[in-house]
């Protein structure tokens, strides 16, 4: 348990139409997390629209040693080996206790 080695993707910007626009396919960091986490399947859904498979989602739950806490935004990304860069859903999520405390992610990847 908590053997995965993960890393956080911050994006980087690009000129949009009046602001600039978040750029995840230029980085501009790619940090690895100084620790190993748990990551496990946490749901699936999958749009058939008609017979034909239009796109898959699917959901992890990153959780964190005790003891261990991220420093993560809902703008970046985490890179998980075997399943790629995975969207962080809402707000991390830190259990506060004197020797159990530890950050707990939701994450989402879409493919299709």
């Amino acid at each position: 348990m908590f053997d995965t080695a993960v890393e956080i993707v911050t994006p980087g910007t690009r000129p949009g139409y009046g602001r600039d626009e978040l750029d995840y396919d230029n980085p501009a960091s790619v940090e690895p997390v100084p620790f190993g986490v748990e990551v496990q399947p946490a749901g699936r859904f999958e749009d058939d629209a008609g017979g034909r498979r239009v796109f898959v989602q699917s959901g992890f739950r990153l959780i964190c040693p005790p003891g261990q806490f991220l420093d993560v935004s809902a703008t970046q990304r985490i890179r998980v080996p075997g399943i790629g860069d995975c969207d962080i859903v809402g707000d991390r999520a830190d259990w506060w206790h004197r020797t159990h405390g530890h950050t707990s992610l939701q994450l989402e990847v879409v493919n299709g």
